[in-house]
């Protein structure tokens, strides 16, 4: 019997994925998936263990590309996502001007299709169960609190989750959220099950790593020392997914800093300007509310890999604490 996981899923927000051309229609494509999971299993291993066993943990996960071991996991989609001939959404809404909305095929809002995870026996067939959960945990994470594809740090490329078969032993009961609160405590508890079956996996105990600054981690990790998550209620008239990513980008306009990201093309006031490129530490998740609303899931993971040196922390976590101007009502999953 095949050790595998089908999670049944629906875009939220346009995906904006492709293969080697981006010009064309665009793609969910396995390695990018598997690619977005080693990326958060990092995150999550990397607050517990050490780098050097971290390492040795993600190759146990997922294993390399050698004849020795080859792939451990097997990422398929149910069937082929691809969008359609026609199918063109702005990956930057918030430009003023058409020409520079980057107007580009995408996989639209509302598209339910499957994503099924195997683990290969490998070399240890009697942990390959233990692996497809923490592998199964990993992708609950990168729906829960990332994107998929361009712009997903900023709201593209957000994913609901309607279903997993077979379902994840302890996990989260809500699919559909009427309110932040359900969502945060959702969040809290998958975090606290992605932690508690990654250490049952491991045979050595976990030593969190120790990093020379006490607030800034040397790489992205899921730790309250180094990441902030909260959740926050979108208010307003709100007709789809692409007015939401407007006013993200809008509302960012205002915080323009190397700690969001480079580059940007425009320079805010009392800042120098700084070349060059590296991913945003910030991770802008779009989930559905069942009242017709949408709530933000905002991760900020403060390290030096995805941040550079050329920043102001303080604009981020401005930023993250002004959530709650206009009204907005706003919740804390984890504080830094």
């Amino acid at each position: 019997m095949p050790y595998q996981r089908t999670f049944k899923l629906k875009t939220t927000t346009a995906l904006f994925m492709h293969g080697a051309d981006p010009d064309n229609e665009a793609e969910l494509r396995p390695p990018a998936i598997k690619g977005i999971m080693r990326y958060w299993f990092r995150a999550l291993a990397g607050a517990d263990y050490p780098i050097e066993q971290l390492r040795n943990m993600e190759e146990k996960l997922f294993g390399v590309a050698d004849a020795n071991t080859g792939s451990r996991l097997v990422v398929r989609v149910g069937q082929p996502l691809v969008s359609k001939q026609g199918d063109k959404f702005d990956l930057l809404p918030h430009k003023d001007r058409p020409g520079e909305r980057s107007s580009k095929s995408a996989i639209p809002a509302n598209k339910v299709f499957e994503i099924t995870i195997q683990a290969r026996p490998a070399t240890d067939p009697a942990g390959v169960e233990k692996r497809l959960e923490v592998a199964s945990w990993v992708l609950w994470l990168a729906v829960h609190l990332g994107g998929f594809g361009q712009r997903s740090r900023r709201g593209a490329g957000s994913l609901e989750l309607l279903e997993m078969t077979p379902p994840l032993e302890y996990a989260p009961a809500i699919r559909l959220y009427p309110h932040i609160q359900a969502l945060a405590d959702d969040l809290e508890t998958g975090l606290s099950e992605a932690r508690r079956v990654l250490h049952e996996w491991q045979t050595l105990p976990a030593v969190a790593p120790t990093f020379s600054d006490p607030e800034i981690a040397d790489f992205p990790v899921l730790s309250s020392n180094y990441c902030r998550i909260q959740v926050l209620e979108l208010i307003g008239d709100i007709k789809n997914e692409q007015v939401v990513r407007e006013d993200l980008m809008f509302e960012l306009r205002n915080y323009k800093n190397p700690a969001f990201g480079l580059p940007y093309m425009i320079t805010a006031p009392g800042d120098s300007r700084v070349d060059g490129r590296h991913a945003s530490p910030l991770h802008i998740h779009v989930q559905p509310l069942t009242k017709n609303g949408f709530a933000l899931v905002k991760t900020a993971l403060f390290n030096t890999i995805q941040a550079g040196q050329f920043l102001n922390w303080d604009k981020l976590r401005k930023y993250l604490d002004d959530d709650l101007k206009n009204g907005a009502e706003k919740v804390m999953v984890m504080k830094s």
